[in-house]
């Protein structure tokens, strides 16, 4: 009988080690980034894309109410696109090349990205 005790309580111990591992596991993957942030950085990485492959005299336009939340701003400053999205606002944007001039204006639903 001892010996069947002793296997019953390691096979609990195995179960209680083999769910907190998957706890922290869930834990790590949870709290590796915030969504929001992630839409965000994909947002301003896919525009700069599209900027690097527009050709001159080109217009972009990027509604304020997206799939990603409301964009509060856009901005360009030394080839580098930054994106405000709901409550995350861009930290160090993303950066683009081009060799013609570009240049972003709001109005009232929409920003416009201008390629000259």
């Amino acid at each position: 009988m001892g010996k069947r005790g002793s296997n019953l309580q390691q096979t609990i111990v195995h179960i209680i080690l083999v769910a907190l591992i998957l706890a922290l596991l869930v834990f790590a993957v949870l709290g590796r980034g915030n969504n929001s942030e992630i839409k965000k950085e994909l947002l301003e990485k896919q525009t700069a894309m599209l900027i690097e492959a527009s050709p001159q005299n080109t217009q972009l336009e990027i509604n304020k109410q997206n799939v990603n939340g409301l964009i509060k701003n856009v901005e360009i400053k030394d080839y580098r696109i930054s994106i405000d999205v709901g409550s995350v606002e861009s930290e160090k944007g993303y950066m683009f090349f081009s060799k013609y001039d570009v240049s972003v204006k709001e109005e009232e639903t929409k920003f416009i990205i201008k390629i000259e």
